[in-house]
């Protein structure tokens, strides 16, 4: 039995609460598509459409009942999707149908001539009222690029922070006020790697011109993304590339060689590359092995982390190590290439969570912890409860 049709436009005030219709599968042509609807009208709405192989009786549909039918386009009867429908609670419906895009946009554009509200699939799961830690790790997970950030988010999503909270909250109930600070200082340290889960360090390669920094670039990455050229001040602009390192996701940049110029393009080049330097979370000086004195001074403000890198090593006679206080590499043999991959990651993160730590990841939860710390320490207990509750 089939409900009739209901259009947006017709709701009025006593009509049921907004139902909402979203699509859970990633965008672009598959196999196949979830789409699915919530809340106190999602049966009104799929039933409209929904045009089952048996007769439904959507009053008595069991919770995990699967049908298989035809699903009415917004375009009218004669345009039908087939579809699997399962009722998956008292108000959510699940469709799968084709995974194609025109499919899928019938499917939702129906769905919302009947008067649901789209919503993307990030505002569908906080619509769902689950536990807001679980909820960000699902979310936070989808943008994952490594597996070690996929890990430390699964230790999140299986429960890790969450159960960290209920430590410290059972703490502060019992007016373990120091204990409660150390666990909250003890989740903080790992701030700057939550912060990293999705977003790449920033690892700048800097130094005088022909130093060999885009054949560095180059063979940190395994492939030609900077240009190489002998002649010195060819890099102008900033080149990136993302690229994995331990595990971690870093963003290595490519920059002018620093000198005193009289070419404006290149002075903006220069320019360009002490703004990225002042940026960086670190900077790879790169020297020239073969003339370490004409290419060893750093900045004199320079404030952040920096590796120091000799650089065409492979062209010295010498057998014995010339530079035993830096990292002596070849871009062209790709001699200490592995070494200068481990010392970045060893110096952007000098000591990773161990797995299954608990680590704020979002900056919501960061904030609240933070604000949980800032209450403790002026002795507000009650400010501290609540702050933490709100995690």
């Amino acid at each position: 039995m089939s409900a009739p049709s209901v259009r947006h436009s017709d709701r009025r005030d006593d009509d049921p609460p907004e139902s909402y219709v979203s699509v859970l599968t990633p965008p672009g042509r598959a196999a196949l598509a979830t789409v699915v609807v919530r809340g106190a009208s999602a049966v009104h709405y799929v039933s409209a459409c929904f045009r089952a192989a048996r007769q439904v009786d959507w009053g008595t549909l069991a919770i995990g009942r699967i049908l298989f039918g035809r699903f009415v386009l917004a375009t009218g009867e004669a345009a039908c999707e087939e579809v699997v429908l399962c009722r998956q609670d008292d108000e959510t419906m699940a469709l799968h149908c084709h995974g194609g895009k025109a499919a899928v946009a019938g499917v939702v554009q129906a769905l919302v001539d009947q008067g649901a509200r789209q919503i993307g699939w990030e505002e569908y799961l906080h619509s769902r009222g689950d536990d807001p830690i679980e909820t960000e790790a699902r979310i936070t997970l989808a943008h994952a690029k490594t597996q070690r950030a996929a890990g430390i988010l699964l230790d999140q999503l299986h429960g890790a922070l969450r159960r960290s909270i209920e430590q410290i909250d059972d703490l502060l109930a019992a007016q373990e006020l120091v204990e409660a600070a150390q666990q909250i200082d003890q989740l903080m340290q790992w701030e700057p790697c939550g912060e990293r889960l999705t977003s790449p360090w920033r690892v700048v390669l800097a130094g005088a011109p022909n130093v060999g920094k885009s054949s560095l670039l180059n063979a940190l990455v395994g492939y030609s993304r900077a240009i190489v050229f002998a002649e010195p001040g060819t890099t102008r602009d900033v080149v990136t590339v993302t690229t994995a390192i331990d595990g971690w996701l870093v963003e290595l940049a490519d920059t002018a060689g620093i000198r005193a110029t009289a070419d404006a393009l290149e002075a903006t080049g220069i320019q360009s590359a002490e703004r990225e330097r002042a940026a960086a979370d670190l900077v790879i000086w790169v020297c020239d092995a073969t003339q370490p004195a004409e290419t060893m001074e750093l900045s004199a403000t320079a404030t952040h982390k920096m590796l120091v890198v000799m650089n065409k090593s492979d062209l010295l006679s010498d057998a014995n190590e010339p530079f035993p206080d830096f990292i002596a590499t070849s871009a062209l043999t790709g001699q200490g290439i592995e070494s200068l991959l481990a010392a970045i990651a060893e110096s952007l993160v000098p000591h990773p969570p161990p797995p299954g730590s608990a680590l704020p990841f979002t900056a919501r939860q960061q904030a609240l912890l933070r604000g949980t710390r800032e209450a403790l320490a002026n002795q507000n207990l009650g400010a501290a409860r609540d702050r933490l509750a709100l995690l």
